[in-house]
């Protein structure tokens, strides 16, 4: 693993394919990526400041910075103005009515499993959004593979323009090469080749989208939400696919949010 004793300083970037661990905080524009966990003894702070780990991320506070881990993330005081993708659970735990202390006030917090705070959001300052039960990675793979099935609709009709076709009957494309003799016969040839291949990509990222949106519903199934005391009114929540309506939480103090699986 490799160890700071100080600052990360604006500008600076420190990178380890193993643990990392800082024994201040990472300032504006500071940027830490570790293949596996981080820790941070202060806090991250700065619109600039970046965090990625493939494993866990522990620090004392997240202020206007961002913070991408494919583990858990524990913060002891609060996350303020953050934008925050954790692929495990986060809990900010803090210390029961001292400002700020163990909320999630401001930005993007997302989590593809659990989100646990004293509490969230602030009814003065800036909106919030939770979402728990969302897999970053997941999604973004969701999404690429909806553009590659998108393109490929596209070629595909842009083939079938050059071909002179309505459908894609095999016996029609086999008599319609039939038809043609010489080069015109080559480049119907070639066009039928290239629409197969587009046809399999295709095929390839429908397949591929149905597993992402199978893991999606899984990881939904173990979302939730817990609040020691409340859910600021303008706040945005998220629970997979489920967004609860604005205002339902007014006047409940500890409580908590889950997808039921009835099944």
């Amino acid at each position: 693993s490799v160890r700071v004793t100080g600052v990360v300083k604006s500008g600076f970037s420190v990178r380890a394919t193993d643990d990392i661990v800082i024994g201040d905080y990472i300032d504006d524009k500071g940027f830490v990526c570790a293949g596996g966990k981080v820790a941070v003894l202060h806090g991250v702070t700065g619109e600039g400041a970046h965090v990625q780990a493939g494993g866990s991320v522990q620090a004392k506070f997240i202020n206007y910075a961002r913070v991408e881990c494919r583990g858990d993330l524990l913060i002891d005081e609060y996350i303020y103005n953050a934008r925050v993708h954790c692929g495990g659970s986060i809990a900010v735990r803090g210390h029961y009515g001292e400002r700020k202390t163990g909320a999630i006030i401001g930005g993007s917090v997302v989590a593809a499993r659990a989100i646990r705070a004293v509490s969230i959001g602030s009814d003065t300052g800036a909106g919030t959004t939770v979402v728990a039960g969302v897999d970053m990675e997941v999604l973004t793979e969701l999404r690429r593979q909806e553009v590659r099935i998108s393109k490929s609709h596209e070629a595909v009709r842009q083939l079938k323009r050059h071909l002179g076709m309505e459908s894609l009957n095999p016996r029609d494309i086999r008599n319609m090469i039939l038809r043609f003799s010489g080069d015109h016969k080559k480049r119907v040839g070639r066009l039928v080749e290239k629409m197969a291949t587009v046809l399999k990509q295709q095929s390839e990222a429908e397949e591929r989208k149905k597993e992402c949106q199978a893991q999606m519903a899984q990881v939904a199934r173990g979302a939730r939400i817990a609040v020691g005391r409340q859910i600021a009114s303008n706040t945005k929540v998220r629970l997979g696919e489920l967004s609860p309506r604005a205002g339902l939480f007014d006047g409940l103090e500890g409580f908590s949010l889950y997808v039921r699986n009835d099944n």
